[in-house]
């Protein structure tokens, strides 16, 4: 290498920012090019004659004898080329009036990224100069990296055109496929390669890149193809492998790893969800993307949102506190986060933003959004700009728009908390509906380009019928109780019988009543309800609109209860159906909660699952408990048309968790304590008692309380610990007395501490610790403790906790297993127990139909018995298989009893009505019921064995029994038999002890049936019985006449033919003998 040549490479320097890359560079009209062959060089000025020639020497020969000599010399070399006049200077000559401009050009040999990838950069310098060359890529993830450099000066051949050829080598990762060594080859976007000159003033071979580039007199760049990674050759690292490690490899080696497919669309409801307006919603939590490139734009867009959510919804009302919810983001701190809408009392959108700075930024629309309508809300966030449409109808004509910009930043990461739809502890949520919600997490769509329809269109239709209908009911109930209520007298009989009013209308102007504002089409639609009204005494109903349209519905609703409590009352449903539509219209909605059962069951009315998913909806809209817990159980198992979704489920059975406590320490309404009485426990069933359930099991429940607080030191304890939080404010002695109660085991005193770390106010700690929070709510919970649970809940389902991993089907197990303690689902389960009790069939199949609806599992079971016990008012009544329905909606419990596996088993095996036989599914139900310790279970498995099934691998694996060393059936009878008669509780002969014995006593049989021995000892003693024969013959012969004996021979030979026969005969004839021998 020439030594005036200053060059450097610098292989995997520090990223580089991105820089603006400039067009190719102008052209300049320049001599023909000199080559560098690839040497860096750092060439000396030299002066050049623009005439070429100076005094017939060559410029730069002048003065030189050495070379005048040589060239002498030259004459006498002869020519082997043509002759020609013509002479060509091998220096290009300047052009004289020629202005040359720097220019760089970058040429790429192979269009490919390359191991080695040859370059071509063409330049001219008019003055010295620096030529910097780099190779910047862009991956997934990262973007603008340089991985080589290499720069070189340019001081000897000015206003020349000058050729380099540049060797890039790029890294393996870059160019190769993954193998043993290569593990991670990256997949390159793009690779840019640049190339500028500075002149030498303001640049040198030491100054910073960046600053070398700022100063750039021209630029140029090009770009080269990637190559895939699995398009690309792998890489010979002239290593061998060991042969496990090479053939470990070669298993993957050419296997191509699948993405799955993926989008930016979440789809956060697709079913309706009715939202009461209190502090409790859906929860939703979003994953980062399993798309790389996905997650790299989510990532890039922190502080640039771009995001779309369409969401149909349905208001009743506008909202009731200061802003109700419709969709919010709480980030990992419990902060709102972007976005955050809400709904105004107004009626207008409030929408919230989070800054990158920290601060919030909220704005309202300018429209007010509509009542009893469906309608679609779209909103579209694009850096600071909102776009908020509303469409209303669900053929989305007409609509509002409005587009709002703001100059701040926006932070938004959606992975860094969770979503919430309706309430929560923050806010009250909307009152009304949530239709299909769509959430676009990278996309910017315009309400056209959005696919957001309403999918159970005859629903919607069919709960803006119901509410149409329920606005004439109410206006009819409250102007006729409003009529009534204005005189002193009924206004329908004008009988005065005050003395003075009666001299007033003998005398005075005659009175008249205020007529009723209904036309005959009104009063013949609503006769049934014109004819109720009429029968009631509406003088005590309240004067306030609602309260009087509630009462009147309640009125309704009793009247119609009561026909329903006789002995025929299943027989009197259809006949009441149009007055609990009335009382649900009024807002009673235990009415709502009668009828969604009664259409789903086919309760003496044909089946219609719309019209059950309508009242389901409506009741829990209107706050009726039984109403959400039938639909979050619904969600939870997936049952019939509700779709599974936990997410929803947990919204519906945490609103009724959250009131159990409130209900447990009130007595307002119908309420009993929640007991397990199976039906099928004759000795359970014996110790019950004949008191009100309503009032008698709650101060049965409060008594055990008391008494256990009585007895029970740490209970002693924690009322300290509770009466210096309260009223002393003395957190210190507070938490002392509570970390001693919860040492001695009391659940409340860990909940207790749980609320001081929440709060804050844990002495000795600094400010809020949610994770030791929750190990106390956690521990109390496992005591049973009821808000202990709820909290629980809420962790698994938000998993904004490390300690508490988000599992929403865990959340909804421990937030179900709360609401099935609540009072009014108790009453019920009560109600239908008396009435089994006293053997009123229709109303304790009523009632256990009711409860068994919410998903308790104690009322499936036990509505299953009732069907059993009674299967022809079940197949005349109701619209299922009552048997098989409640007893497979029990086993799939979390606590389902062994009974409700094997009564399972039994339907699979034999089928039941319209259910075919499935043995399989049989031998699961059989096996969970011996899972549970239940030696029926064994024994069904054992008989299904003896029939010829087959019992499979993975069943025999669940119930730890190796096949390694019960290969055959006799070996797993065995132990199935033995399992069973380890499990039966009874202490006398059961049945498993009997089929055990038995079994023994086949196998020792069957043994000695086979053996060769046996065969031989047979074969000897009867040889002996024979011999022993034949003597006695002899003797017997000897002592008696021959006709004595030729006659004892024959009875003999006809005793060993037939002993039993002979046996009688020789008793016979042993008189005859002996009158022979007298004779």
């Amino acid at each position: 290498m020439d030594p005036g040549c200053a060059g450097q490479e610098e292989q995997q320097p520090p990223p580089a920012t991105e820089q603006d890359c400039p067009g190719p560079g102008a052209r300049a009209m320049s001599p023909r090019p000199a080559v560098d062959n690839g040497e860096e060089e750092e060439e000396e000025e030299e002066e050049e004659s623009p005439r070429g020639w100076k005094s017939g020497v060559p410029p730069g020969l002048s003065g030189c004898p050495s070379a005048i000599l040589l060239l002498c010399c030259l004459n006498f070399v002869p020519c082997l080329g043509r002759q020609t006049l013509l002479t060509t200077s091998l220096i290009p000559e300047a052009k004289p009036n020629v202005t040359y401009k720097d220019f760089i050009h970058v040429i790429v040999i192979e269009g490919n990224v390359r191991n080695v990838s040859e370059v071509s950069v063409q330049y001219l310098c008019s003055q010295p100069c620096v030529v910097n060359f780099e190779a910047i890529v862009s991956s997934e993830f990262r973007s603008s990296i340089p991985v080589y450099k290499k720069r070189w000066t340019n001081e000897k051949h000015l206003h020349t055109r000058r050729i380099k050829m540049v060797h890039v080598k790029f890294p393996s990762i870059m160019v190769y496929r993954d193998d043993y060594f290569i593990r991670h080859s990256i997949s390159v976007s793009a690779v840019i390669l640049h190339a500028w000159i500075t002149h030498k003033h303001s640049g040198d071979l030491s100054a910073r890149w960046k600053e070398n580039f700022l100063h750039a007199i021209t630029k140029n760049f090009t770009l080269l193809k990637s190559v895939p990674p699995f398009e690309r050759p792998f890489k010979d690292h002239q290593v061998c492998l060991e042969w496990n490690m090479d053939y470990i490899w070669n298993l993957q080696a050419n296997k191509i790893p699948q993405c799955p497919l993926e989008n930016d669309m979440v789809n956060i409801l697709s079913f309706p969800y009715a939202s009461s307006g209190e502090n409790t919603g859906i929860v939703k939590k979003f994953k980062r993307f399993q798309n790389r490139e996905l997650e790299a734009t989510r990532r890039q867009r922190i502080d640039y949102p771009m995001f779309t959510i369409s969401v149909w919804l349905y208001l009743l009302h506008h909202c009731k506190a200061h802003l109700c919810g419709i969709l919010y983001f709480v980030d990992s701190n419990e902060m709102y986060g972007t976005p955050s809408l809400f709904l105004t009392e107004e009626g207008n959108l409030h929408i919230q933003m989070h800054l990158v700075k920290g601060e919030d930024l909220a704005v309202k629309t300018n429209f007010i959004l509509p009542l009893h309508k469906w309608f679609r809300l779209d909103i579209s966030f694009k850096g600071g700009q909102i776009t908020v449409t509303a469409s209303v109808g669900q053929d989305l004509k007409s609509y509002h728009n409005q587009s709002i910009i703001f100059r701040e930043d926006f932070y938004y990461n959606d992975t860094d908390g969770y979503f919430i739809l309706g309430g929560s502890r923050y806010a009250p949520g909307i009152e009304g509906f949530f239709g299909p919600m769509k959430y676009y997490r990278l996309s910017v769509l315009d309400p056209e380009q959005i696919f957001n329809p309403l999918l159970e269109k005859q629903l919607a239709d069919q709960i803006e019928l119901y509410y149409g209908r329920c606005a004439e009911i109410q206006e009819i109930v409250s102007v006729y109780a409003d009529i009534l209520q204005q005189g002193d007298e009924d206004p329908r009989m004008c009988n005065h019988k005050n003395y003075y009013l009666d001299l007033n209308a003998r005398y005075g102007r005659l009175s008249t009543c205020r007529a009723f504002p209904w036309g005959r089409e009104l009063k013949d639609r609503y006769l049934n309800l014109f004819q109720v009204l009429q029968e009631m005494d509406l003088s005590s109903v309240p004067g306030s609109h609602n309260d009087s349209v509630l009462e009147v519905g309640g009125r309704i609703f009793e009247k119609a209860v009561k026909r329903l409590s006789g002995i025929d009352g299943l027989h009197q449903i259809s006949s009441i159906i149009p007055s609990l539509m009335d009382s649900s219209c009024c807002g009673y909605h235990k009415a709502s909660y009668f009828l969604a059962v009664f259409y789903e069951t086919g309760l003496n009315v044909p089946i219609d699952h719309l019209q059950g998913m309508l009242y389901s909806l409506v009741g829990v809209q209107g706050s009726e408990r039984l109403s959400a817990m039938n639909l979050g159980y619904k969600h939870y198992q997936g049952i019939a048309d509700y779709p599974l979704d936990w997410e929803l489920s947990y919204a519906y059975y945490s609103n009724i968790a959250t009131k159990t406590p409130l209900d447990q320490h009130t007595l307002q309404g119908d309420q009993a304590y929640v007991e397990t009485i199976r039906l099928k426990d004759d000795e359970m069933l014996k110790v019950q008692t004949k008191e009100d359930g309503d009032v008698f099991m709650w101060l049965k429940h409060e008594a055990t309380r008391g008494n256990a607080a009585a007895q029970g030191l740490h209970q002693a304890v924690n009322g300290l610990g509770w009466y210096y939080h309260k009223f002393r404010r003395n957190y210190v002695k507070a938490a002392k007395y509570w970390l001693k109660a919860e040492e001695m085991g009391n659940p409340d005193a860990s909940y207790n501490l749980g609320v001081l770390y929440l709060d804050g106010i844990f002495p000795g700690s600094s400010g809020r610790n949610q994770t030791l929070a929750g190990e106390y709510f956690h521990k109390a919970a496992q005591g049973g403790h009821i808000e202990g649970t709820l909290w629980c809940s809420l962790y698994y389902m938000t998993g904004n906790l490390e300690t508490f991993p988000r599992d929403p089907e865990k959340a909804v197990v421990w937030a179900k297993h709360v609401a099935e303690k609540n009072g009014y689902l108790g009453h019920v389960i009560r109600k239908a127990l008396n009435a089994y009790l006293d053997m009123s069939w229709h109303e304790a199949l009523l009632y256990s139909v009711l409860a068994a609806e919410t998903g308790i599992e104690v009322s499936q079971t036990n509505v299953a018995h009732i069907c059993e016990e009674r299967p022809e008012m079940a197949r005349r009544y109701l619209g299922v298989n009552c048997v098989w329905r409640y007893y497979n909606f029990s086993v799939f419990q979390i606590d389902a009893p062994a009974f409700a596996y094997l009564k399972m088993g039994d339907l699979y095996y034999y089928g039941h009505q319209n259910q075919s036989k499935d043995l399989d599914l049989s031998v699961q139900m059989y096996a969970q019921a011996a899972l549970d310790g239940d030696s029926q279970g064994f024994f069904n498995l054992a008989l299904l064995i003896e029939e010829g099934a087959t019992i499979p691998y993975h069943i025999l694996e669940y119930l730890e029994i190796d096949q390694t060393l019960h290969s055959s059936n006799i070996s797993i009878l065995q132990e199935l038999y033995e399992r069973c008669w380890s499990h039966s509780n009874e202490d006398s002969l059961s049945p498993c002890s009997l089929a055990l014995f038995y079994f023994y006593l086949r196998i020792i049989c069957n043994g000695i049936l086979h053996s060769t021995l046996i065969y031989f000892l047979g074969t000897f003693l009867l040889s002996i019985l024979i011999a022993l024969a034949v003597q006695y013959f002899q003797s017997v012969s000897g002592s008696g006449p021959p006709a004595s004996v030729s006659h004892l021979s024959s009875e003999i030979a006809t005793s060993i033919a037939n002993p039993a026969v002979g046996s009688l005969e020789q008793e016979e004839a042993v008189p005859a003998n002996n009158l022979e021998q007298r004779g």
